[in-house]
C-alpha cells in the first residue's frame, strides 16, 4: 500500500511508520520541515511538507495523527486554541487533498482519543456511550466532525480514539519513568479513577488491522480490554521499577498543580473498551497491565 502518515515524527507515528515500512508499504510523511524531520526519524521513506500541490500523488490509505500533545500544559484559553488548531488545521487540509485529487484513498484513519465521551467515572464506555460536555469533548468532537467530511467522497473513515499508549520511546510511561524511580510515584486523589490503557505494539498492530478491514468504520476505541484503576497502575509501575508508592496527592493538590486538565485527564478517569475491534476479531498481545509493564520495563 502507498500510505500518507500525517504525525510521523510523533511518538506513535514513528513506530507506525516503521512497522510499516518492515511491511514493504510505501509510507510518506507529512511535515513542516522536511530537514528536521529526516534528521529526527531514521527511517527509509518520502517527506512531503504541503498537500496543497500534491493533488498528483496518490494515497491507498492516509493515518492522520497529527496534533499537540494535550497532556502538557496548562490548559490556558491560548493552549486550548493551539490543541483545537493543531488538528483541524491538517485534518483540513486532508479533506481539501482528497477533494482535488482524481485518484482519492480508499480510507481514512484519523485520530481522536478517549475523551471524546468526557469525564465518566463510573460507566463503562463503549463506542457507542453517550457523552459528557467537556473541554476534551468538545476538542475530539470537532476533529472528528472535520475527518468525517470524507465520507462525503466515498472515503470510509475511522475515528481512532486512543488511550493512554504505554511505550519505552515516549508517551506516559517515560514521562513517569524518572518518578517513579526516585520513589516520588503514587495515586493520584483516591486512586479509585480508571485507566485506560494500550501498550504501544497493540496500538500499532491495531491501526494495521483497520487497513485490511473494510467492514470497520467510524469510531473505534483504541484501548486495551482490561482498564485498572490509577492506584493499581502506580502500583503495578512502581512494582516493575522495584520501587515503593508513596508520594500521594490529594485531589485538591492535582486540581491546583494542573488545574482543567487534572481534572479532566487525571482525577476523573474513564473506563473505556474495545467493543468494536473485538467483535471483529482482533486480538491483543498485552490485554492486561502486568503484561505490558513485564514487557516494557520488566519486573513482576
Amino acid at each position: 500500500m502507498k500510505i500518507l502518515i500525517t504525525g510521523c515524527t510523533g511518538f506513535i507515528g514513528q513506530q507506525l511508520a516503521k512497522s510499516l515500512l518492515q511491511e514493504n508499504h510505501e509510507v510518506t510523511g507529512l511535515t513542516r520541515n522536511k530537514q528536521r524531520a529526516k534528521k529526527k526519524v531514521d527511517l527509509s521513506m518520502d517527506w512531503i511538507e504541503t498537500l496543497a500541490n500534491a493533488t498528483e500523488r496518490h494515497y491507498d490509505a492516509i493515518i492522520n495523527l497529527a496534533g499537540a500533545p494535550i497532556d502538557r500544559g496548562y490548559w490556558t484559553e491560548k493552549r486550548k486554541q493551539t490543541l483545537l488548531t493543531s488538528r483541524l488545521t491538517t485534518t483540513h487540509a486532508i479533506i481539501e487533498y482528497i477533494k482535488q485529487t482524481p485518484v482519492k484513498p480508499k480510507f481514512l484513519i484519523s485520530g481522536s482519543a478517549i475523551g471524546f465521551y468526557g469525564p465518566q467515572p463510573h460507566t463503562t464506555l463503549t463506542e457507542n456511550s453517550p457523552t459528557v460536555e467537556s473541554f476534551t469533548h468538545q476538542l475530539c468532537q470537532q476533529w472528528e466532525a472535520q475527518a468525517l467530511k470524507a465520507t462525503n467522497y466515498g472515503i470510509r473513515v475511522c475515528l481512532l480514539r486512543t488511550g493512554v499508549v504505554l511505550g519505552q520511546q515516549g508517551g506516559m510511561l517515560k514521562r513517569l519513568n524518572l518518578p517513579f524511580k526516585l520513589g516520588m510515584g503514587g495515586k493520584l486523589g483516591t486512586g479509585q479513577q480508571w485507566l485506560s490503557w494500550i501498550h504501544i505494539a497493540d496500538l500499532i498492530e491495531l491501526i494495521k488491522f483497520l487497513l485490511v478491514h473494510p467492514q470497520l468504520s467510524g469510531p473505534i476505541n483504541a484501548t486495551a480490554p482490561y482498564p485498572v484503576h490509577q492506584a493499581n497502575f502506580a502500583r503495578q509501575f512502581a512494582q516493575a521499577l522495584h520501587r515503593s508508592t508513596w508520594l500521594n496527592l490529594p485531589e485538591s493538590v492535582v486540581k491546583l498543580l494542573f488545574g482543567q486538565l487534572g481534572t479532566e485527564l487525571l482525577i476523573s478517569g474513564q473506563k473505556v473498551v474495545p467493543q468494536q475491534i473485538t467483535q471483529a476479531g482482533f486480538e491483543f498481545q498485552y490485554p492486561e497491565l502486568s503484561s505490558a509493564l513485564k514487557n516494557l520495563v520488566g519486573g513482576s
